[in-house]
């Protein structure tokens, strides 16, 4: 299933902390909910353009990154939201993939998941 694969450069960092890209990735191939295969990812595009993260997050707009197909489903199944800023005056949405996540979030998303299962 290659759940967990570790980095590029052929590390693994058990002692590093986990970002919330890295917990979505876990979470959804471990359930089999999306297992980021070519399948899944054009069925995913064609069903559900308009929910793609580029639209709705300000801070992904690379689909090229490892975990946007993650996140794009993710969005579609309303498991993750995005955090919320005021940038210059105007509110917008981040998905802050690259940062920690809190107990919290993590719950949550685990919360969310697991119910699409059933």
């Amino acid at each position: 299933m290659e759940i967990i694969n570790g980095y590029p450069n052929g590390t693994f960092g058990p002692n590093r902390a986990i970002n919330r890209a890295e917990v979505l990735k876990i979470l959804l191939r471990s359930s089999g909910l999306f297992l980021n295969e070519e399948v899944e990812i054009n069925k995913l595009i064609q069903d559900n353009a308009d929910a793609e993260p580029s639209l709705k997050f300000v801070d992904s707009k690379d689909k090229n990154e490892w975990f946007y197909r993650y996140l794009h489903y993710a969005v579609v199944n309303n498991i993750i939201e995005g955090r919320q800023y005021v940038i210059a005056g105007k509110m917008v949405r981040k998905a802050d993939m690259s940062q920690g996540v809190l107990f919290g979030e993590a719950a949550k998303i685990l919360y969310l998941a697991r119910s699409l299962e059933n």
